[in-house]
């Protein structure tokens, strides 16, 4: 007998390892289609914003990946308990913008992967915030006593303390801070790793057309410098001008 699954939508399905522990399946599924949803949104897609199947995992190895299989399906993987709503959004909400991205899922920090990382970070920050926002006006007993474990949850993500350390400031200001980056990318060092996300992240919550770029990413070993890649951003899609150069001058003003 193989193990149970949830078909969460029409183009995603969540496999119910018992390593996932007891959760309640309504809440973790509306976790996963929202993110979807939302996507779809600022994407400006259709009713979903992939048309390629996604199947969600347990991370035997304890690491949350994307990966592609022959078969055109991408698997998720996420290692946390079902139950900790927080920690499940984070890593999903990450892992499924890799997987719009849909580029090369096969590791190693190439080219400009390590910059699609760090947009994977402020979507993870991003979806965090518009579920603390729904679920705070949600009848859901639940849901509501969940809110601020939440709350504090990005809170500790955001703050000073985790993501704008002096040391971290002190990096990015430096010459050549990007292989610096790249270097906390490799160590998976998240509060480095998370310290620009933090930054970008305001951007993108004044102006959610902008994950359209996403769309253009492709396969982001294939770009050697942030301003080869916002080149062709800009030629890509004309709709999201103002805040793309609001990006590179704040990314600018970084190194």
């Amino acid at each position: 007998m193989g193990i149970p699954t949830i078909p969460v939508s029409h183009n995603m399905l969540f496999v119910l390892d018992p390593r996932f522990g007891d959760f309640n399946r309504d809440i973790v599924s509306d976790i996963f289609r929202s993110v979807d949803t939302r996507f779809a949104e600022v994407l400006g897609t259709s009713q979903s914003s992939s048309t390629i199947m996604s199947v969600i995992l347990y991370a035997s190895d304890g690491i949350p990946m994307c990966s592609s299989t022959s078969e055109n399906i991408h698997h998720i993987y996420l290692c946390c308990k079902g139950g900790d709503y927080s920690i499940l959004m984070f890593q999903f909400a990450h892992e499924y913008c890799h997987h719009l991205i849909g580029g090369e899922l096969k590791g190693g920090i190439e080219g400009l992967k390590w910059f699609e990382e760090t947009v994977c970070e402020v979507a993870s920050m991003y979806h965090l915030r518009r579920m603390i926002s729904d679920w705070k006006r949600s009848n859901d007993a639940e849901k509501l006593h969940a809110v601020p474990e939440i709350q504090k949850y990005l809170e500790h993500l955001e703050k000073p303390s985790y993501s704008a350390s002096s040391d971290i400031l002190r990096h990015l200001k430096m010459e050549g801070w990007i292989e610096w980056y790249i270097s906390c990318y490799k160590q998976r060092s998240r509060p480095s790793s998370n310290a620009v996300a933090v930054k970008m992240l305001p951007i993108f919550e004044a102006n959610p057309h902008l994950w359209r770029i996403i769309l253009h990413f492709g396969d982001m070993r294939r770009w050697k410098t942030l301003d080869e890649l916002f080149q062709h951003l800009r030629k890509a899609d004309s709709s999201y001008e103002a805040p793309l150069v609001e990006l590179q001058v704040l990314l600018r003003s970084l190194y």
